[in-house]
């Protein structure tokens, strides 16, 4: 029983731990969408989404994107008509071009995210009746 119990802990955390998320979106507009590790299906990308190891991001012709990647501590904007993945400790760039690269200082990420009601409305993802 014991045995069962600690291998389950332990699926558990590997699990968790290779969910966590590698970045966000700092800044997301124009035509852009993500497609998340495993899924085939592509969503449209918004501000404060997180990114997990596996996701791919897309810009269409209009779309620009900009991101933090904090396994290398970077912050950095992807061009219109691109494709990037993101890996555990690099990013991959499929398709067009990313620059305005910057070190930053220190990177830490919740696990989840939400952003507070008034941060909604000036990003015009707030839903009123």
């Amino acid at each position: 029983m014991t045995h069962k119990l600690v291998i389950a802990i332990l699926a558990f955390a590997t699990a968790a731990h290779a969910q966590a998320p590698v970045g966000l979106l700092s800044l997301v507009s124009g035509d852009a969408q993500i497609v998340r590790s495993g899924q085939q299906a592509a969503a449209p990308a918004r501000t404060a989404d997180l990114l997990a190891a596996g996701d791919r991001l897309m810009t269409g012709a209009k779309g620009e994107v900009t991101f933090l990647f904090c396994p290398q501590s970077k912050t950095a904007k992807l061009g219109p008509n691109s494709e990037i993945e993101f890996a555990a400790g690099a990013y991959t760039v499929k398709k067009g071009a990313v620059s305005a690269e910057k070190q930053v200082p220190s990177c830490r990420l919740p696990s989840t995210l939400t952003l507070a009601s008034a941060s909604k409305v000036q990003s015009g993802m707030l839903r009123l009746r």
